[in-house]
């Protein structure tokens, strides 16, 4: 019954931006942010169960947790900045989408400096 209710409240949502984004682009703007507000908390809570299986590796790993909580971190950040660059580029600003996109792979990468250290640590322990 929620997903019934979830999926029309999208279609209308995405029907009532479509009709706005000529007269009114900043109203359909936040429609358009309300609706994927919307859809993203429906997802989350439908993926709950999917990140509990997860912690459930990420306890098993042992040492190796510290990798899976980067993994979870990237992977955040990569599904947050595809939904503000796809908003953006909706509403016609591509320009900020692009450096939207630029600033979460400087993110990404400072994120994984300490991983790329540890990987040329090892490889440079079998070579020698």
């Amino acid at each position: 019954m929620r997903s019934g209710i979830t999926r029309r409240w999208l279609r209308g949502n995405l029907l009532l931006t479509v009709l706005l984004r000529k007269e009114n682009p900043t109203f359909a703007l936040l429609v358009t942010v309300a609706g994927a507000g919307l859809l993203f908390f429906t997802v989350s809570k439908l993926a709950g169960s999917a990140f509990g299986i997860l912690g459930d590796l990420k306890t098993a790993a042992g040492d190796t947790g510290a990798y899976i909580d980067l993994m979870f971190k990237i992977l955040g950040i990569s599904i947050v900045t595809q939904v503000v660059c796809d908003v953006c580029r909706d509403n016609g600003a591509s320009a900020l989408a692009s450096q939207t996109e630029t600033a979460a792979k400087i993110l990404v990468l400072s994120l994984l400096l300490p991983l790329f250290q540890t990987v040329i640590g090892i490889v440079t322990g079998l070579v020698k």
